[in-house]
């Protein structure tokens, strides 16, 4: 199952990226560039992503003081797979910079740099 399917969407041509398998893990690529060439290549890591949610998930309970944190070695709460689809809206990725944002359905968002920066905000 792939999460993030029809999901995520590519700001330079405004095609849609689509799952792949690649060495037995999880990728999302433009479709326009997988199919025509004519994009920017970049994969998205599944993994990465579903990361980046959960984090985002805990930060939220954190602010909305429905959890604290007293010791760093406290497990953090994982979403599943449903969990993670319905807290989603969008992604939109930009393969030429490097970079793309997670909208979620709360009107927040993260947002990662082609330094691997992060930064989280309010729509």
């Amino acid at each position: 199952m792939y999460i993030f399917s029809k999901r995520i969407k590519c700001l330079d041509c405004g095609g849609n990226y689509r799952a792949i398998k690649e060495r037995g893990k999880n990728k999302y690529i433009c479709s326009t560039y997988n199919n025509y060439r004519t994009c920017t290549r970049w994969k998205l890591n599944e993994e990465y992503l579903i990361e980046l949610v959960n984090n985002h998930y805990y930060t939220e309970l954190i602010k909305q003081m429905v959890i604290t944190v007293k010791n760093k070695k406290d497990s953090r709460p994982i979403l599943t797979p449903v969990e993670i689809m319905s807290r989603v809206d969008r992604i939109e990725v930009s393969p030429s910079k490097q970079s793309f944002t997670i909208f979620y359905n709360d009107n927040t968002f993260t947002k990662i740099t082609p330094f691997r920066e992060i930064y989280w905000g309010e729509e």
